[in-house]
């Protein structure tokens, strides 16, 4: 028997791994600069630079919408006994969104 864990997979735009650091390097008040080029650097054999970042500038918007309808889609399916403690994420998610959007 073989138990697979598909929780946290999806299919999606391969740049959307880079939100979970830039939030946490954000928290932490780290050089994002410094991380999005050294996170860059294992695609520079796919693309150039210049177009990698172009990528990961519309990637982060879009990934981060798509990371707040995800967390609905669990939020729906949580018992209500547990959904208190979890439902401020998405409306800061919306917010990190809108923030993000008017930063671009």
């Amino acid at each position: 028997m073989a138990i697979f864990d598909w929780g946290d997979s999806s299919i999606g735009h391969p740049l959307w791994s880079w939100i979970k650091a830039l939030g946490v390097a954000r928290h932490r008040g780290l050089d994002t600069e410094i991380l999005a080029a050294a996170y860059l650097a294992a695609w520079m054999t796919v693309a150039p630079e210049e177009r990698l970042r172009a990528a990961l500038r519309v990637a982060v918007p879009v990934g981060t919408f798509a990371y707040a309808l995800q967390y609905r889609r669990q939020l729906d399916f949580m018992p209500a006994e547990a959904r208190l403690a979890y439902e401020a994420y998405m409306p800061e998610q919306l917010r990190l969104l809108s923030a993000r959007l008017a930063s671009a």
